[in-house]
């Protein structure tokens, strides 16, 4: 059985649990620890094994330190990322607590309300609070569609595809980006169903319980998959759920109310409700709707599974779309009535324009006397001799500048000789060196000596990060013969580097001179 307090008297149980939960066992620990790594850098090494790197491939101190350096600002940036999801929760839970609509009740076991609220207080609360309609106006790509809620329903009951297959058209679900969808689901259920756009893809969000919540989306999605074989319906998670049998309606409120102040456009659910929000969410409400329409069951959601019922539905809904469109229509005549008086202005302003343009032009051309044509003689006058005094400095120019190409050329063809030189001499030298390496050598070593270089060559030229760790590998093969020594591959590849730095000097003033 393994100790680990061999690898080091820092490891107790607590430090040898934290290595096994980043997945290290007592084999690589060990050898990351002998590597000069510390005992609590285990979030760092399994950091640095997210880059392929592992305790098998050594890395040099460079290399290690641009790591940790790396990590650093990632734990910062994860900081970062943790404190603005935590304001942004406080920043929501504040704005649900402080919102003016949902005033302070005296809650008791006597005056509970357990109603289950209607589709005609769902769309009265909707289509009047206040901050929902005011995102609405903000976010004209969102609409909220209560009319589905009922359809739904019909359905489960009559099974009549074709009536709602051309409802469901007239949602028009494409030219928009998010349609919020009301439903009433198992008969007494509401839930929220979300369409992102063109009735592919659909969201599910309702207060029940998972389990619930997982039969309530099977028999959506098989619904939606009727008039779509490509409908599917993912779930949006809430951290508040109801803990009765009557809330589902106000959560929707709540749920609607969040997304549609959401500022990232995400649909994510963050704040956390409770009974007693509920309730005072009903006192606002009750009164605001009345007494007598409050939490009451009327005809219409009676005939709602009749033939009759649903047609009736349809034909109010039809009622209501047509007289947006009127309203609609009403608008842009008045703004097409008021753009074309601005375009009649514009064009007399053009025309004025136009006219006290020729007259100036006119005036110009019939200003050209004696006086003026003096002046001008005079001004042709002067710019000739300027222009003749220009000649004689552009010819002196022109004769310096041959005089520095000259020199400029003599001073090139000695610089390139003395490159020449220079590389020469380095050239000899690194030969030199290779050839006392070799002698020392056998002729599998000598192998090892010639791929070392040819790697070291690729990493200064490239930066290959594989060539690196190539040379780092040789490297450690020809130290662990114990023929030559660190310092001497060091200078050997220091001389290859100044050779290669000479090469590519000369290289890039041969292009510069073939570029000209």
């Amino acid at each position: 059985m393994v100790n680990w307090k061999d690898i080091g008297t820092e490891f107790n149980t607590e430090l040898q649990q934290k290595w096994e939960n980043e997945g290290f066992n007592y084999e690589e620990v060990s050898n990351w620890i002998k590597m000069g790594f510390k005992p609590d850098d285990f979030a760092f090494i399994s950091f640095i094994k997210t880059f392929d790197y592992n305790h098998q491939n050594p890395l040099s101190s460079t290399e290690i330190e641009n790591l940790r350096s790396m990590y650093q600002d990632n734990l910062v940036q994860e900081s970062i990322d943790v404190v603005e999801d935590m304001a942004e929760q406080e920043a929501i839970r504040q704005s649900f607590v402080n919102d003016p609509f949902l005033k302070e009740v005296d809650i008791d076991e006597k005056n509970i309300d357990s109603g289950w609220l209607t589709d005609d207080n769902i769309t009265y609360i909707l289509n009047n609070h206040e901050r929902i309609q005011e995102a609405i106006k903000q976010r004209t790509s969102i609409q909220v569609r209560t009319d589905i809620a009922n359809i739904y329903f019909h359905y489960e009951k009559n099974k009549s595809e074709e009536e709602i297959r051309g409802f469901v058209k007239e949602l028009n679900l494409d030219k928009f980006m998010y349609t919020f969808l009301p439903l009433r689901v198992n008969g007494n259920h509401w839930g929220l169903l979300i369409d992102c756009g063109g009735g592919n893809d659909f969201y599910y969000v309702s207060s029940s319980q998972e389990e619930s919540n997982k039969t309530q989306v099977e028999r959506v999605e098989g619904f939606l998959k009727k008039f779509n074989p490509q409908a599917k319906v993912e779930v949006i998670s809430t951290p508040s759920r109801q803990s009765n049998s009557y809330d589902c309606g106000v959560y929707l409120i709540f749920y609607v109310w969040e997304l549609m102040e959401r500022y990232d456009w995400q649909l994510r659910l963050g704040r956390r409700y409770t009974a007693a929000d509920c309730q005072r969410f009903r006192a606002e409400w009750k009164e605001k709707v009345g007494q007598e329409k409050w939490c009451k069951v009327d005809d219409k959601w009676e005939e709602i599974g009749s033939e009759n019922g649903f047609k009736k539905g349809i034909v109010e809904s039809l009622k209501s779309e047509l007289e947006a469109k009127k309203r609609e229509l009403a608008e842009r005549m008045e703004n097409e009535k008021n753009m074309k008086e601005i375009m009649d202005f514009r064009n007399e302003i053009i025309t004025e324009l136009q006219t006290t343009i020729e007259n100036l032009q006119g005036q110009l051309l019939d200003r050209e006397n004696d006086k003026e044509k003096r002046g001008l003689q005079q001004e042709l006058f002067t710019l000739r001799e300027r222009t003749n005094h220009d000649e004689k400095e552009i010819e002196r120019l022109t004769r310096t500048i041959g005089k520095l190409e000259l020199e400029n050329k003599s001073l090139k063809e000695k610089v390139g000789s003395y490159r020449t030189e220079i590389r020469q001499k380095k050239e000899t030298e690194l030969v030199d060196k290779i050839k006392d390496i070799k002698i020392k050598l056998k002729v599998d070593e000598i192998e090892l000596v010639e791929e070392l270089f040819e790697a070291h060559r690729e990493a200064t030229e490239n930066s290959n990060s594989y060539a690196q760790k190539q040379l780092a590998k040789f490297k450690q093969k020809l130290l662990q013969g114990g023929k030559v020594s660190e310092k001497e591959i060091e200078e050997i590849c220091q001389k290859q580097a100044e050779l290669i730095k000479l090469e590519k000097e000369v290289e890039l003033s041969s292009q510069i001179e073939v570029n000209k």
